[in-house]
């Protein structure tokens, strides 16, 4: 077993990268399959969106993905199921109507004039239902650092933490038995 801290592990955005530092989930889960055909836990995915620092639950979403990448490589198709899934969804969403290529961590530009907010300022292209970075009035972002890993993105009702979301979660299976995991999935 591998403990590299004595709680939560760091962000992917705040690991420290060099050898004395934490390993990447990517690194951990070549190195269980190597030794034990086991896979790691790691992704603060939640703990980002919980407290409305989209930028660093999505850094954790990719750093998860090089991780499925990793086993994918390291595993054979035929003897190996894998399955990515979630236990939640979180109430967060990409709003307005953007321009291809807009940033993900910034402003929206209204394609339209007539879809400028009634108070005249920007809003961004991330944004949580509720959590603590609830605003009254709302925040003029033009002045805000939005890319900075602790920015808070806005969310509509206060809270002291954002809750989970109760839509359906995707579930993605690859090898034996793969087949079975398709439409919703119901546990009791």
């Amino acid at each position: 077993m591998g403990l590299f801290e004595p709680n939560h592990m760091q962000y992917e955005l705040e690991r420290n990268k060099n050898d004395t530092g934490e390993p990447s989930l990517a690194e951990m889960t070549r190195k269980a399959l190597q030794v034990r055909r086991i896979l790691p836990a790691r992704a603060r995915i939640d703990h980002g969106h919980h407290d409305n620092l989209a930028k660093k639950a999505l850094y954790e979403t990719v750093e998860m993905e090089k991780a499925v990448q990793v086993a994918l490589e390291l595993t054979n198709q035929e003897d190996t199921m894998i399955v990515v899934t979630a236990d939640h969804s979180h109430p967060f969403d990409i709003t307005g109507y953007q321009y291809r290529g807009t940033d993900i961590f910034g402003l929206v530009s209204p394609v339209d004039p007539t879809e400028d907010t009634t108070d005249g300022k920007k809003y961004s292209v991330l944004y949580y239902a509720n959590g603590p970075s609830y605003k009254e009035p709302r925040v003029d972002l033009s002045k805000e650092d939005m890319h900075d890993n602790n920015f808070a993105f806005p969310s509509g009702i206060p809270m002291p933490w954002e809750s989970h979301g109760g839509e359906d979660v995707a579930i993605y299976a690859q090898g034996p038995m793969s087949h079975l995991f398709h439409g919703v999935q119901y546990y009791t």
